[in-house]
C-alpha cells in the first residue's frame, strides 16, 4: 500500500530528488531552490521537478497528495503537481483561478486548451499558509475527490479521462500553469486512498 513515488525535497543543494518510496522514480529539479524541507518555485518559465517517465496510469485508480504554501495571493491558475500528456496534463492538483479555490482537475483530451473536469473548492487560499491537498480518482465509478486539510472531500465525476504517458511534474503543468510557492512531501499512489488514509 506504499506510494509508487514519494518526492521529499528535504535537501540543501543539487538537482536530483530521491524517490523516498524505494520504487525507483527519482526526479530532476530545474529552477527550484531548497528551503530545508520543501522546494521553492517563483513562477518562472522552465521550473519543474520532473520524473523520467510516467508515475501513474491516469485511466486507472490513483491518488496524489502534496503540501503547498503559496508565496502570494494567486491571480492565475497555479499547478502544484501534474502528469504530462503530449499537449495537456492528464491531471493537475492546483489552485484554479476559474474556481478561485483548490482543484483536482483531469483533462478530457490530450489537446491544448482541453476541457477539464474539476473537483474544487471555492475559497481562495491564504498566502503564506501550508495546505495539505489530496486528489483521488476511482476509474470504476469515475469518482474524483479533493481533500483539503483532511476535511470532507469535494467531488466530481469523470468517466473517460485520457491516458497521460509523460513525466510527473511538480511546480507546473503542460498547460503552462506555474507555481509561485513552496511544495513538500509529494506522494503518488496507484490506488484510491480512503478518507482515513488521507487523514493519516
Amino acid at each position: 500500500g506504499h506510494p509508487v513515488a514519494w518526492c521529499r525535497p528535504n535537501q540543501s543543494q543539487g538537482t536530483t530528488v530521491t524517490d523516498a518510496s524505494g520504487t525507483g522514480n527519482p526526479a530532476v529539479a530545474t529552477g527550484a531552490t531548497w528551503t530545508g524541507a520543501a522546494a521553492k518555485f517563483t513562477g518562472t518559465t522552465g521550473q519543474q521537478i520532473a520524473t523520467s517517465g510516467p508515475v501513474l496510469t491516469t485511466t486507472a485508480p490513483y491518488s496524489v497528495s502534496a503540501w503547498v504554501n503559496l508565496a502570494a495571493a494567486p491571480t492565475a491558475t497555479e499547478t502544484v503537481v501534474s502528469q504530462d500528456g503530449k499537449n495537456a496534463p492528464g491531471f493537475a492538483l492546483q489552485y484554479n483561478n476559474t474556481d478561485h479555490g483548490w482543484a483536482f482537475a483531469q483533462s478530457a483530451t490530450d489537446t491544448a486548451g482541453a476541457a477539464t473536469t474539476r473537483a474544487h473548492t471555492s475559497t481562495t487560499p491564504t498566502a503564506g499558509t501550508w495546505y495539505h491537498l489530496v486528489g483521488t480518482y476511482d476509474s470504476t465509478s469515475g469518482a474524483m475527490k479533493l481533500y483539503v486539510n483532511n476535511g470532507t472531500p469535494v467531488t466530481a465525476t469523470d468517466a473517460a479521462p485520457f491516458g497521460a504517458s509523460g513525466a510527473a511534474m511538480i511546480g507546473r503543468d503542460k498547460a503552462g500553469d506555474l507555481l509561485n510557492g513552496s511544495v513538500a512531501d509529494v506522494q503518488f499512489y496507484d490506488r484510491v486512498l480512503s478518507a482515513s488514509e488521507v487523514t493519516t
